[in-house]
Protein backbone atom coordinates (compact mmCIF):
# COMPACT_ATOMS: atom_id res chain seq x y z
CA UNK A 1 0.00 0.00 0.00
CA UNK A 2 1.46 3.26 -1.19
CA UNK A 3 2.19 5.66 1.74
CA UNK A 4 0.29 8.85 1.90
CA UNK A 5 2.89 10.96 3.19
CA UNK A 6 4.63 10.93 0.05
CA UNK A 7 4.72 12.56 -3.50
CA UNK A 8 2.26 14.82 -4.96
CA UNK A 9 -1.06 13.11 -4.47
CA UNK A 10 -0.86 13.58 -0.87
CA UNK A 11 0.87 17.22 -0.56
CA UNK A 12 -1.92 18.01 -2.78
CA UNK A 13 -4.51 16.39 -0.17
CA UNK A 14 -2.69 18.45 2.71
CA UNK A 15 -3.27 21.32 1.03
CA UNK A 16 -6.98 20.81 0.28
CA UNK A 17 -7.26 19.59 3.78
CA UNK A 18 -5.41 22.64 5.01
CA UNK A 19 -7.77 25.17 3.08
CA UNK A 20 -11.12 23.25 4.12
CA UNK A 21 -9.94 24.12 8.15
CA UNK A 22 -8.96 27.58 7.39
CA UNK A 23 -12.40 28.18 5.40
CA UNK A 24 -13.82 26.43 9.15
CA UNK A 25 -11.49 28.51 11.36
CA UNK A 26 -12.32 31.68 9.40
CA UNK A 27 -16.03 31.06 9.77
CA UNK A 28 -15.96 30.16 13.39
CA UNK A 29 -14.35 33.57 13.81
CA UNK A 30 -16.75 35.70 11.93
CA UNK A 31 -14.72 38.46 11.30
CA UNK A 32 -10.94 38.79 10.48
CA UNK A 33 -7.88 36.77 11.74
CA UNK A 34 -4.50 37.82 12.14
CA UNK A 35 -2.66 35.39 9.18
CA UNK A 36 -0.04 34.18 11.96
CA UNK A 37 -2.59 32.80 14.56
CA UNK A 38 -4.30 31.00 11.32
CA UNK A 39 -1.40 29.35 10.06
CA UNK A 40 -0.48 28.46 13.76
CA UNK A 41 -4.02 26.88 14.46
CA UNK A 42 -3.69 24.80 10.81
CA UNK A 43 -0.61 23.34 12.77
CA UNK A 44 -0.13 21.99 8.98
CA UNK A 45 3.67 21.84 7.08
CA UNK A 46 2.07 23.44 4.26
CA UNK A 47 2.92 26.31 2.38
CA UNK A 48 0.67 28.86 3.79
CA UNK A 49 0.19 30.50 0.62
CA UNK A 50 -0.94 27.49 -0.87
CA UNK A 51 -3.43 26.62 1.58
CA UNK A 52 -4.67 30.26 1.13
CA UNK A 53 -4.99 30.19 -2.52
CA UNK A 54 -6.87 26.51 -2.26
CA UNK A 55 -9.62 28.12 0.39
CA UNK A 56 -9.70 31.39 -1.54
CA UNK A 57 -11.09 28.82 -4.48
CA UNK A 58 -13.16 26.90 -1.86
CA UNK A 59 -14.53 30.49 -0.89
CA UNK A 60 -15.30 31.64 -4.24
CA UNK A 61 -17.18 28.10 -5.45
CA UNK A 62 -19.09 28.80 -2.61
CA UNK A 63 -20.48 32.12 -3.76
CA UNK A 64 -17.70 33.74 -0.81
CA UNK A 65 -14.76 35.63 -0.94
CA UNK A 66 -11.79 35.17 0.94
CA UNK A 67 -10.34 38.38 1.33
CA UNK A 68 -6.33 38.75 2.83
CA UNK A 69 -4.96 41.80 3.83
CA UNK A 70 -1.30 42.51 4.99
CA UNK A 71 -1.87 41.24 8.21
CA UNK A 72 -5.41 39.40 8.29
CA UNK A 73 -7.79 36.96 6.78
CA UNK A 74 -11.65 37.04 6.96
CA UNK A 75 -14.25 35.17 4.73
CA UNK A 76 -16.79 37.75 3.22
CA UNK A 77 -19.95 38.01 1.22
CA UNK A 78 -19.85 40.53 -1.71
CA UNK A 79 -20.72 43.69 -0.87
CA UNK A 80 -22.53 46.38 -2.13
CA UNK A 81 -22.33 49.48 -0.21
CA UNK A 82 -19.02 50.50 0.05
CA UNK A 83 -17.59 51.57 3.57
CA UNK A 84 -15.85 54.74 2.32
CA UNK A 85 -19.42 55.81 1.88
CA UNK A 86 -19.77 56.14 5.37
CA UNK A 87 -17.09 58.64 5.38
CA UNK A 88 -15.95 61.78 5.95
CA UNK A 89 -14.25 63.03 2.47
CA UNK A 90 -11.06 63.88 4.73
CA UNK A 91 -11.66 59.97 5.26
CA UNK A 92 -12.00 58.88 2.62
CA UNK A 93 -9.09 60.66 0.73
CA UNK A 94 -7.09 59.28 3.39
CA UNK A 95 -8.33 56.12 3.05
CA UNK A 96 -7.75 56.16 -1.04
CA UNK A 97 -4.06 56.93 -0.19
CA UNK A 98 -3.77 53.90 2.34
CA UNK A 99 -5.53 51.48 0.00
CA UNK A 100 -2.76 52.18 -3.08
CA UNK A 101 0.61 53.08 -1.25
CA UNK A 102 0.17 50.20 1.78
CA UNK A 103 1.84 49.41 4.17
CA UNK A 104 2.56 53.24 4.56
CA UNK A 105 3.54 55.60 7.49
CA UNK A 106 2.12 58.28 8.86
CA UNK A 107 4.50 61.01 7.91
CA UNK A 108 3.81 59.58 4.15
CA UNK A 109 -0.05 60.47 4.56
CA UNK A 110 0.39 63.79 5.64
CA UNK A 111 3.07 64.60 2.78
CA UNK A 112 0.46 63.26 0.31
CA UNK A 113 -2.75 64.94 1.77
CA UNK A 114 -1.15 68.16 3.25
CA UNK A 115 -2.25 68.11 6.53
CA UNK A 116 -1.99 66.36 10.00
CA UNK A 117 -3.67 62.90 9.47
CA UNK A 118 -3.63 61.71 13.40
CA UNK A 119 -7.35 62.47 13.97
CA UNK A 120 -8.53 60.82 10.96
CA UNK A 121 -5.98 57.45 10.89
CA UNK A 122 -7.29 56.93 14.66
CA UNK A 123 -11.08 56.84 13.42
CA UNK A 124 -10.06 55.02 10.67
CA UNK A 125 -8.18 52.73 12.99
CA UNK A 126 -11.41 52.63 15.69
CA UNK A 127 -13.68 51.33 13.23
CA UNK A 128 -11.89 48.42 11.11
CA UNK A 129 -11.14 50.66 8.25
CA UNK A 130 -7.57 50.18 8.48
CA UNK A 131 -4.93 47.85 10.48
CA UNK A 132 -1.83 49.10 11.70
CA UNK A 133 1.33 46.90 10.06
CA UNK A 134 4.63 47.63 12.61
CA UNK A 135 5.08 49.84 15.87
CA UNK A 136 8.11 51.69 15.07
CA UNK A 137 7.51 53.61 12.67
CA UNK A 138 4.01 52.46 12.68
CA UNK A 139 2.50 51.51 8.78
CA UNK A 140 -1.05 51.21 7.89
CA UNK A 141 -2.92 49.13 5.42
CA UNK A 142 -6.36 48.77 4.61
CA UNK A 143 -8.43 46.05 6.90
CA UNK A 144 -9.65 42.80 5.11
CA UNK A 145 -13.02 44.35 6.41
CA UNK A 146 -12.41 47.03 4.43
CA UNK A 147 -10.79 45.26 0.95
CA UNK A 148 -14.20 42.97 1.17
CA UNK A 149 -17.00 45.51 1.59
CA UNK A 150 -14.33 47.24 -1.92
CA UNK A 151 -15.38 43.88 -3.48
CA UNK A 152 -11.62 42.94 -4.05
CA UNK A 153 -9.69 40.15 -2.74
CA UNK A 154 -6.26 42.19 -2.16
CA UNK A 155 -5.07 46.18 -2.88
CA UNK A 156 -4.00 44.74 -6.29
CA UNK A 157 -7.52 44.51 -7.77
CA UNK A 158 -8.57 48.07 -6.99
CA UNK A 159 -9.07 50.14 -10.24
CA UNK A 160 -5.45 51.37 -12.35
CA UNK A 161 -3.75 50.23 -9.19
CA UNK A 162 -0.23 49.56 -10.44
CA UNK A 163 -0.37 52.91 -12.35
CA UNK A 164 -2.22 54.85 -9.33
CA UNK A 165 0.91 53.64 -6.91
CA UNK A 166 3.45 54.04 -9.28
CA UNK A 167 2.17 58.14 -9.41
CA UNK A 168 1.87 58.25 -6.01
CA UNK A 169 5.02 56.72 -5.07
CA UNK A 170 7.03 58.95 -7.48
CA UNK A 171 5.20 62.03 -6.16
CA UNK A 172 6.28 61.34 -2.54
CA UNK A 173 9.93 60.33 -3.83
CA UNK A 174 10.22 56.83 -3.34
CA UNK A 175 10.90 54.55 -5.70
CA UNK A 176 7.68 52.50 -7.49
CA UNK A 177 8.01 49.19 -6.40
CA UNK A 178 4.88 47.62 -7.76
Amino acid sequence: MPNMEEGPVAHSYHIEDAARRLIALLAQAGGPMEQAEAQRMLDNKADFAAVVQAAREKAEAAGLILVQSARSLTLAVPAIQRPADQLTPAAQETLAAICYLAPVTKETLDYVRGVNTAVVLNLLLRNNFIERIDEQPPRYAPSAATLAALGVRSVEELPDYARHRRELLTAVGSQPTA
